[in-house]
């Protein structure tokens, strides 16, 4: 039995916030939090001054972008992608996507990351990183034409079958599902044999939708429908949908994504920076399920949860004024509403869950005073300042050192990889 004491944290972010309490964690679940006795033998880690909360959840990445940080700004969404992303994406090796996604979770891990989504191509890759650095992940592998590891839509199908044959159910901590890229990328044919084999095997299905008004405007075009639609016409609105960005929805989707019971990956920063619009997500989440995701560093460029966070609360607040997106509700779109995801995460302490728990020192000019923790959480702290990362029990960072790989080596690796895209 492996049990750890995370003693006399100043908070605790539970069902309801706790002061001064200590959290007992026993086989990698939380037992629970407050004051107790606890066996001879527990590890213990202080923390004092400090508060103690979920594991966040980044809830869209594309994880080997990493080596794409900062390769194209300043253009608009469809250019971006064909002229300057796409092309470098088809210079990636299997080798080098692996070292991206390891980056990549480096960066996760530093920002307090336990849970994450990611549709990319190099699945097999991305996985093997996630288990090497020990968090959690949902990975839908990309299906459409014209991009790397195959250059036709049959080959990335059969890519995507083959992994998830070959991933589902192997770990507790990495979940498989699939992700048709985007409406307009995936023809109607594929769109259901993708939903075929979701709907069999009962896996997430991860699209973008409605990300521009070109996009939307493009689909009432050919199909005489919205994208949203569209999808709904095919059998792919359900529980098991999850929509990246959706900053263009009429009330009619709106309605046809809350009847189905999907759930929205909401990407502010990337919008912004695309120029794709802000999502009404002050209206969305009120019907809707909705996570907070950075999208990936090409886009946007970093994965801190709490910055995007921040951003999406004071975008809503602009549309809709200063009461909306309340502190609490705020919170739980990188925290606990990941829980319906079903992926052994439920982004809240309380006894019985998962020991997936992010430790953030509060001894810092930027976190002083502490009139209310989560007000301090979403609009002072950055996700760096987590210090100390626990998945099931397991300490991955500790002192803001990661312990289950040579982050220098990495850091090497990638920089190698970067020189290497840009000189091809």
């Amino acid at each position: 039995m492996h049990a750890l004491l995370l003693e006399n944290a100043a908070y605790v972010i539970g069902e309801r916030i706790y002061r001064d309490a200590s959290v007992y964690i026993e086989d990698g679940r939380i037992c629970w939090f407050g004051t107790g006795d606890v066996p001879a033998g527990t590890e213990r880690i202080s923390a004092r001054k400090c508060a103690v909360l979920p594991a966040l959840t980044n809830a869209h990445t594309h994880l080997p972008e990493t080596v794409l940080r900062g390769l194209c700004d300043d253009r608009v969404l469809m250019d971006w992608l064909n002229k300057y992303i796409w092309p470098a994406e088809n210079k990636l090796t299997n080798e080098f996507a692996e070292w991206a996604a390891l980056l990549g979770c480096a960066e996760l891990i530093h920002n307090g990351v336990g849970f994450f989504i990611d549709q990319y191509f190099y699945a097999n890759e991305i996985a093997r990183s996630v288990l090497k650095a020990g968090i959690k992940a949902l990975l839908c592998p990309s299906v459409f034409d014209g991009c790397p590891e195959g250059k036709t839509i049959e080959r990335q199908f059969a890519i995507a079958e083959k992994f998830i044959r070959e991933w589902h159910g192997k770990s507790t901590r990495l979940y498989v599902g699939i992700g048709p890229h985007a409406p307009y990328t995936v023809n109607d044919e594929y769109l259901a044999r993708i939903n075929e084999i979701a709907t069999s095997k009962n896996l997430h299905v991860h699209i973008h939708l409605s990300e521009t008004q070109h996009e939307n405007a493009d689909s009432q075009k050919k199909f005489g429908m919205s994208p949203a639609r569209r999808l709904s016409k095919l059998g792919m609105l359900n529980k098991r949908a999850l929509l990246a960005h959706c900053v263009h929805l009429s009330e009619e989707d709106i309605a046809l994504i809350a009847g189905a019971g999907a759930t929205v990956l909401h990407c502010p920063q990337s919008n912004l920076k695309l120029s794709s619009g802000i999502a009404q997500i002050e209206r969305i989440r009120k019907r809707v399920n909705v996570l907070v995701g950075t999208d990936g560093n090409a886009s946007n460029n970093n994965l801190d949860v709490l910055e995007e966070l921040r951003t999406a609360c004071m975008l809503q607040k602009y549309l809709f004024g200063a009461e909306a997106m309340p502190l609490q509700d705020a919170f739980s779109m990188i925290s606990s509403n990941a829980a319906a995801l079903g992926c052994n995460y439920t982004g809240i302490i309380k006894p019985g869950a998962p020991a997936d728990i992010a430790v953030m020192p509060l001894e810092k000019p930027h976190l002083q005073p502490v009139h209310d923790i989560l007000s301090n959480l979403i609009y002072s702290a950055n996700g760096t300042d987590v210090s100390t990362l626990i998945i099931d029990g397991e300490i991955i960072m500790q002192d803001y050192r990661i312990l289950r790989f040579d982050e220098g080596e990495v850091l090497e690796k990638c920089r190698e990889i970067a020189q290497a895209i840009w000189n091809q």
